[in-house]
């Protein structure tokens, strides 16, 4: 963390302010989603990889901060480029999905949905656009705002746009948002700045992308045109040795050490009492009767019994006589590593969501 704020405290002195508003792309978990949540950060979230709990949350966020909801069609693509298919999505699935945030939500101007289409097929995406034109008007009248990915194709870029631009009425095109792709099948340089040098849109999104000399020369090409790109940040700092996956290993590491005393959790606003290791010991008898058939479980195969057997022994009063002479009078030792098991798993997601929004915060992810 301390070098990477150097570096770019270092960068902040030669290079110009953001131009771009980031949304953050690329949460691969609901802790990840939370940190970013908890950063008040704009994010981008594929709507069929969601739950219903994950567009609960979205719809909650998006009150107060802006939200791009993504139809996946780029992953699709991708994932078509190395299987050799040719899936479609299932977009009505998508849109029920747009329409269950965008409805329900207090403020569905902070929204923008991406329009129905087809990674690098202009003639299909136009297709697509004309069939769900009817929910995507919906939505505006709702407030939101729809990206139109502009794909190659016969027609140029801005007959492209101004045949979408026809679909839909006049009072809503102030909510229209030009997606230009920047990763598979991107545009070239000089198409991307004819473009917006020609039509001037008030609003683009350079799709996959962080902000780069590109966005810059576009940004010049049309000064009053307001840019935003989504970008996967997250992902650079997972894995061994990196950033991210360390620091939540560090400070779970530290976090373990303490709480098993009753102290309070460090980092996270909240009691350590559950995690005391003494009051645990003191309670097992409540612990095997109040637990969870998948918490019973794994503290059975932990003692090398079977739940039946724990729930037996705690009807007879006969719990830490039984488990001692089972495991020969170091059941103590196995109830530790347990224990400690326990917390680990039930802080790490708590501990990973405090990793994701301290960098977060911070402009590192």
């Amino acid at each position: 963390m301390r070098d990477s704020a150097f570096n770019q405290a270092q960068a902040s002195l030669i290079a110009q302010a953001p131009q771009t508003n980031l949304y953050r792309s690329g949460a691969s978990s609901l802790s990840d989603l939370k940190g970013l949540m908890q950063a008040n950060v704009p994010v981008c979230v594929n709507m069929l990889d969601t739950s219903a709990n994950v567009r609960q949350l979205l719809i909650d966020y998006s009150n107060n901060t802006q939200v791009l909801l993504d139809s996946g069609a780029f992953r699709l693509f991708k994932s078509n480029i190395k299987s050799g298919q040719c899936n479609t999505l299932d977009f009505d699935a998508v849109l029920m999905h747009y329409q269950q945030v965008i409805f329900n939500s207090q403020s569905p101007n902070n929204i923008v949905f991406v329009a129905p289409d087809v990674v690098g097929e202009q003639l299909d995406s136009l297709s697509l656009f004309q069939r769900y034109i009817e929910p995507i008007i919906s939505m505006l009248h709702r407030g939101a705002n729809v990206m139109l990915p502009l794909q190659k194709g016969n027609q140029s870029l801005s007959d492209c746009y101004q045949t979408e631009l026809s679909l839909i009425p006049i009072e809503y095109h102030a909510q229209i948002v030009i997606g230009l792709p920047f990763n598979a099948e991107a545009l070239s340089v000089n198409e991307i700045l004819e473009f917006v040098t020609a039509e001037k849109p008030s609003y683009v999104h350079f799709l996959g992308a962080s902000e780069n000399q590109l966005v810059h020369r576009a940004k010049n090409a049309s000064p009053n045109t307001h840019f935003s790109n989504d970008a996967t940040r997250i992902r650079q700092w997972i894995g061994k040795g990196r950033l991210l996956t360390t620091m939540h290993e560090a400070i779970l590491d530290s976090v373990v050490d303490i709480i098993w005393t009753g102290s309070p959790v460090p980092y996270l606003n909240q009691s350590g009492v559950e995690y005391d290791f003494t009051e645990f010991l003191g309670n097992l008898t409540d612990y095997v009767e109040q637990s969870s058939s998948s918490e019973l479980k794994r503290l059975a195969n932990k003692l090398c019994v079977t739940a039946k057997q724990l729930l037996d022994a705690c009807a007879n009063d006969q719990l830490v006589q039984f488990i001692d002479n089972q495991n020969f009078g170091y059941s103590d030792e196995l109830l530790y590593q347990f224990h400690e098991e326990e917390c680990r798993k039930k802080l790490s997601p708590q501990i990973r969501q405090y990793s994701v929004y301290r960098l977060a915060e911070m402009g590192v992810i």
